[in-house]
């Protein structure tokens, strides 16, 4: 009987075991958003538009822009042809304005992560997750295919109203959104100077995308107030040394039918930030 009763608990154990190696991981899927803020509220007509991609399984999120991961590697490219060629002076064309950085939501967290890219170096910062206190009602209305439930909550100083899908049930959604019982499709801030909008919805990403889950393995901790001094004290050095060493001089750079100059940086300094200061 004990002889049976350990081949029995043998048999148990090796099946779990063998049940838990073949464990697939939990699936990845991605929404994309559009991004429609007014950032000048004296000039209401000129409108920051850009692309988003949420990288998402049931544990956790990234968020990050589109419109840079597009942007960056078309650029990658010319450069790299330039520094192939004779060096010279390189000619980017039109460039639309991209946000930088990495927002990671890791769901049941106390906080969420950043990532930025500071002079070829990755920096983290830890933020405290803002308690969103979401009203859910009964409107309901299609998105993509979905049926949405509304909700209101503040997040960053800012009152929204946003509409989520229970047949996802990923409690992210763009930016800094998060916490309803379904993936955010649509929100909008209560002056309609800020709109997400889910454009499409992939159930199963591509290798590429789903590494975007993973924080870079030598990415140095830091704080917002550290971060942002490293970046003050490099544009005031850049300031006094008249630019930098490299031997690729980039120049004629439009971003939205303007020239990159220094009065054109003022111009687009916003009044209507995403998050308001506290």
């Amino acid at each position: 009987m004990r002889l049976y009763l350990k081949l029995f608990a043998a048999v148990v154990l090796l099946h779990t075991f063998y049940s838990f190696k073949n464990v697939s991981p939990p699936p990845v899927s991605a929404a994309f958003y559009s991004l429609s803020h007014i950032r000048d509220t004296a000039d209401p007509t000129h409108v920051w538009n850009e692309d988003f991609m949420l990288v998402f399984n049931p544990e956790k999120s990234v968020y990050t822009s589109y419109t840079a991961l597009v942007q960056d590697s078309a650029q990658q490219a010319t450069i790299k042809q330039a520094y192939s060629a004779t060096g010279g002076t390189i000619d980017m064309g039109v460039l639309r304005p991209s946000t930088r950085g990495n927002i990671y939501t890791p769901a049941g967290n106390d906080f969420l992560y950043i990532l930025k890219n500071f002079r070829q170096n990755d920096y983290l910062i830890r933020e405290s997750f803002e308690n969103i206190a979401w009203k859910i009602e009964k409107d309901t209305k299609q998105l993509l295919g979905y049926t949405c439930q509304k909700a209101t909550g503040t997040c960053k100083g800012r009152a929204y109203t946003a509409w989520f899908t229970t047949d996802i049930p990923a409690k992210f959604g763009p930016w800094k959104l998060h916490g309803l019982p379904g993936l955010i499709l649509e929100a909008t801030d209560s002056n309609k100077r800020i709109q997400f909008t889910c454009t499409k919805i992939l159930l199963d990403v591509p290798p590429s995308h789903q590494s975007l889950l993973a924080f870079p393995a030598d990415a140095v901790a830091t704080t917002t107030e550290a971060y942002r001094k490293m970046e003050k004290a490099y544009e005031e050095g850049l300031n006094t040394n008249g630019g930098t060493d490299s031997e690729i001089k980039v120049s004629k750079v439009t971003v939205n039918g303007f020239p990159l100059t220094g009065s054109f940086r003022k111009k687009m300094a916003p009044n209507y930030p995403l998050e308001l200061e506290k």
